[in-house]
């Protein structure tokens, strides 16, 4: 069954440091976490680099967390 509410700003949070954590260590990325498209992927483009991750895949994960929280991601 879905989510049955939007996320609080604490939970998407947590949800993104859970996320980046499990994609640079080679885990994966979960379902309903409440992150956006551009969050996810950009969390995803760290793990199809993983092991060898460049620093700025995740300064461009945590701009596009910013970004999904300052409400200036594309909605599509």
């Amino acid at each position: 069954m879905g989510r049955k509410r939007h996320p609080t700003t604490d939970e998407l949070r947590q949800n993104f440091e859970r996320e980046l954590a499990s994609v640079t260590t080679g885990g994966r990325l979960h379902s309903e976490t409440g992150l956006d498209i551009e969050t996810d992927a950009a969390l995803i483009d760290i793990a199809r680099a993983y092991p060898e991750i460049d620093g700025s895949l995740v300064a461009a994960a945590r701009a596009a967390f910013a970004s999904q929280l300052a409400g200036t991601n594309s909605v599509e």
